[in-house]
């Protein structure tokens, strides 16, 4: 192979891995009483349409929610309730649930 072709085949290969998750928020959960939200289900939809796939809380009650797109998250939803509208890509979220 020469240098050229090595360098086209890292910058492609470069381009697509950052390609392939262009949206990410990351956050906490806890429930009122302060504990955290072990197992919790966390899932959005997307600003312009779409919905990402569902990740849990481990056991910190910590999430990261990564989608395709670079559109913001308009709705998330934490065990199937609305719990915050409204939030920018990359930005870290802190939600306490009942």
């Amino acid at each position: 192979m020469t240098k050229s072709s090595i360098f086209v085949f890292c910058f492609v290969t470069l381009f697509l891995s950052f390609s392939a998750f262009a949206g990410e928020i990351s956050g906490h959960i806890s429930y009122r009483d302060g504990s955290n939200c072990s197992g919790c289900r966390v899932a959005a939809s997307i600003s312009w349409g779409g919905v990402t796939k569902a990740v849990y809380t481990d056991n910190k009650g910590n999430f990261t929610l990564r989608w395709s797109s670079d559109n913001s998250i308009s709705e998330l939803y934490v065990n199937g309730t609305t719990v915050r509208k409204n939030i920018r890509n990359g930005e870290y979220v802190t939600i306490t649930v009942r």
